[in-house]
């Protein structure tokens, strides 16, 4: 397990994270940028999946609606962010 190179906003985290987002549209914009970009985490639901306000405006096919006012991420960068780092 090796970690990914180039991560502008100095997060170490496993290769296969990054490899295992394959749906992601906006190349890994939360490790270029920094968490703050990412949907803020309410709380988390298992070790693949988190409970987030939908505040970013970018389209993301991990974010799914539940129920009329939260949102589940099943995002594999998000949950690591979130699970490593607390971010």
């Amino acid at each position: 397990m090796g970690t990914a190179p180039g991560n502008t906003v100095g997060f170490d985290h496993p290769r296969e994270v990054t490899t295992n987002a394959k749906e992601c549209q906006h190349p890994m914009v939360c490790l270029s940028k920094g968490p703050s970009v990412c949907c803020p985490v309410v709380s988390r639901i298992s070790d693949d999946f988190v409970f987030v306000k939908a505040e970013s405006t970018l389209v993301c096919p991990y974010r799914t609606r539940f129920g009329f006012s939260s949102h589940v991420c099943g995002c594999p960068v998000r949950n690591e962010l979130f699970h490593r780092f607390g971010l």
